[in-house]
């Protein structure tokens, strides 16, 4: 009796089996979905190829027709209203459809609005060659990945969305509006290659605040009309705009790269044909690498071409090779692991800075060489360089101020003004310190160039004559520098010369002070003596007439070289001695000098002098005269040798003169100059002495 009903429950199953009705397909409940509306023969086939795991393709295989610049001709066969894709990535049944390849779609247009808010997608969304005739919304959706390539459209807004792996916006990529990904998430990279952005009273791509945990790509010829915004961005590899990246933001004082706080953790290139129409922005970037920026064009006239203000650059900047700015270019207080590498770079601000780098760290050199040029003011104030600051060959250009101002930096290697380094305008080194050498062997200074070195302190000071700037263009005071270059200029006659291209208005005694020590310490005491001479025959000319410095410096001291030439007073002692000896022995011919004591004239029996043709005999007893020993013991403070105590000058004697109203005898003028002869006896002999033992020193 048991089988009875066993056999009744197998009919009955096989029963209900064979009327159960298929499960309907994608295409199906796409049907059923869009209903009355009938389906194109495009969104017929994204269905059916979706849930096959194919491309969709209604590509024709003729370039200019499946151009999607011309999709606006496109048949209806190859629409797909926007709705059906909303559909396909929002509705749980439909979704569950689609295999892990995702949707791809080529060749075909998208009318409508793309609206996936939200949409939480399995799955990659794909197009190619395809056109978008209105804004795709992306706001806070998650897909695995997404790639719009060689895809028009109006405008992304994709504020939020989180992509787990790449977004590909290239090969021919175009976007009519705003790209936004701003506080995006981005697994994989952001690839934009040969993609053109148009939105010139906005912003092109706005990543603002987007966190990308690759690179990010703006090459092979991506171009953008307003502005790329990175502000606040997180790129996990490299930000890369080269291989004729050009980006151009038409609006006055707007930015073609808005990078402002970008975190970049390996390298920045803007190289290879970049170009930028509006500032390009780092300011307070981190870069985890290198900024390479060779071969690139920047232009922002009326403000900063590149400014990386506050930026952390852990590796080099390169700014060479082409380089060329049309505005400023600005590091101010940046600071850059290695090298800030300028090597035949053009920059132009001729109103302003043309490269800022106030108060920059960089812990490697800072080369500004070899075809280097600026227009502008090139501006290293309070700067820490841990290299070299290299110039050879630089040509520097601002008649109205600074062409190079280093003022109170550090640079702890050299200063290379080298091989036809030319300056028109002011080179400034204000208190700056370098350790190692200044260099200016071989330099061209033209007409406006002037030369700042006060308070600066150098190692070794290397020059030659032609490299000196014009009179009254060269600031020493206070300048110090341990030794000048054996192949440098090393007389005292052509360093007066150079210390005499300092300005008149006023004297300073430090700059002779500091080459005499110099060349007294490299073994020319002779040269630092004739400085020292020289600069208080300089001091001379800044004195009060007849004030106690000007008889120092006008008189007493030139006589014995100020303390540094005390052989000069001996020679001019020696001088007087001669001079007095001629004139005493002249005297005493002339019957003018005759014995200063009475006994000296010869006696008769009575008590009467003897005398020959009127005049009274001397006696020869007397001591005889000798004009040189009187001119010696008379010159000659407290010298004694028995000719000035028993002869002198009788006033007396000898042919009478007459000035004016003055009546005078030649034995009066003897008299007058033996006064003189012992006052400046006196004079002389002590400033020499003074001088030889080192009293007497200015």
């Amino acid at each position: 009796m048991r089988v009875v009903p066993l056999l009744a429950y197998l009919v009955l199953s096989s029963m209900a089996f064979a009327a159960a009705p298929p499960r309907p397909t994608l295409l199906d409940l796409a049907k059923t979905k869009f209903a009355p509306r009938e389906l194109t023969h495009a969104e017929e086939k994204v269905f059916m190829s979706t849930e096959l795991g194919e491309p969709a393709s209604a590509l024709t295989g003729d370039d200019k027709q499946d151009d999607p610049a011309n999709a606006a001709n496109w048949p209806d066969a190859r629409v797909v209203h926007a709705e059906c894709l909303a559909w396909l990535c929002t509705d749980r049944e439909a979704s569950s459809r689609v295999t892990f390849r995702g949707i791809q779609i080529y060749g075909m247009r998208i009318d409508g609005k793309l609206d996936l808010e939200f949409a939480q997608a399995p799955f990659p969304f794909w197009t190619w060659k395809c056109a978008f005739t209105n804004e795709i919304v992306l706001r806070h959706a998650h897909f695995p990945a997404l790639y719009l390539q060689f895809t028009h459209v109006k405008s992304i807004d994709a504020d939020g969305a989180k992509i787990d792996g790449n977004i590909f916006l290239r090969d021919h990529f175009k976007a009519g509006g705003e790209v936004r990904l701003l506080g995006a998430t981005i697994g994989g990279n952001l690839e934009c290659n040969g993609a053109q952005l148009t939105n010139p009273k906005g912003m092109a791509l706005n990543a603002d605040g987007a966190k990308i945990n690759g690179s990010v790509f703006l090459r092979n010829g991506f171009s953008s009309q307003g502005e790329v915004n990175l502000l606040g961005a997180t790129i996990g590899g490299n930000l890369e705009c080269n291989h004729g990246a050009q980006l151009i933001n038409p609006n006055p004082n707007g930015r073609a790269l808005n990078a402002d706080g970008v975190k970049i953790n390996s390298y920045v290139f803007l190289r290879d044909g970049f170009k930028a129409q509006g500032e390009v922005n780092l300011l307070g970037a981190i870069i985890g690498r290198n900024l390479e920026c060779d071969g690139a064009q920047l232009s922002n006239p009326d403000g900063k071409a590149l400014n990386a203000d506050g930026a952390k650059i852990n590796g080099s900047a390169f700014l060479r090779n082409g380089f060329s700015s049309q505005g400023e270019v600005n590091f101010l207080g940046a600071t850059i692991g290695l090298n800030l590498d300028c090597e035949a770079a053009q920059l132009s601000n001729p109103k302003g800075m043309a490269l800022n780098a106030d108060g920059a760290k960089i812990n490697g050199g800072l080369y500004l060489r070899r075809g280097f040029k600026a227009i502008g003011e090139v501006d290293l104030i309070r700067a820490a360089i841990g290299g070299d600051l290299d110039c050879d060959g630089a040509e520097l250009f601002n008649p109205d101020g600074y062409g190079l101002n280093a003022d109170r930096s550090t640079i702890d290697g050299g200063v290379y003004l080298r091989s036809h380094f030319k300056a028109d305008g002011g080179v400034g080194f204000f208190a700056t310190q370098i350790k190692s050498q200044l260099n200016c062997y071989n330099a061209l200074p033209a007409e406006h160039t002037w030369f700042e070195l006060r308070s600066a302190k150098i190692g070794t000071f290397r020059d030659e004559e032609k490299s000196w700037p014009g009179e009254g263009k060269l600031f020493l005071d206070g300048f110090t520098y341990d030794r000048i270059s054996e192949d440098s200029p090393l007389t005292a006659q052509s360093r007066i010369e150079w210390l005499h291209r300092q300005p008149h208005h006023k004297f300073l005694p430090q700059p002779y002070e500091q080459l005499a020590s110099v060349l007294r310490n490299m073994g020319h005491e002779r040269e630092a003596r004739r400085v020292m001479i020289q600069k208080n025959q300089d001091h001379a000319n800044f004195t009060k007439r007849f004030s106690q410095e000007w008889w120092w410096y006008n008189v007493f001291g030139w006589l014995i070289g100020y303390g540094y030439a005390p052989s000069r007073a001996f020679f001019i002692s020696l001088g007087m001695i001669l001079l007095g000896w001629g004139l005493f022995r002249l005297g005493f011919i002339k019957n003018l000098i005759l014995p200063a004591d009475e006994n000296g004239y010869e006696k008769d029996e009575s008590g009467k002098f003897v005398r020959k043709d009127g005049e009274r005999t001397i006696s020869d007893d007397y001591p005889k005269f000798n004009a040189l020993i009187f001119s010696l013991e008379s010159f000659t403070p407290l010298l004694k040798l028995d000719q000035s105590s028993n002869w002198a000058p009788n006033a007396k004697c000898g042919a009478a003169l007459h000035f004016w109203r003055v009546h005078l005898t030649t034995g009066s003028l003897l008299r007058v100059y033996l006064w003189f002869h012992i006052m400046a006896g006196w004079v002389l002999t002590s400033l020499w002495v003074g001088a030889l033992t080192g009293l007497v020193k200015t």
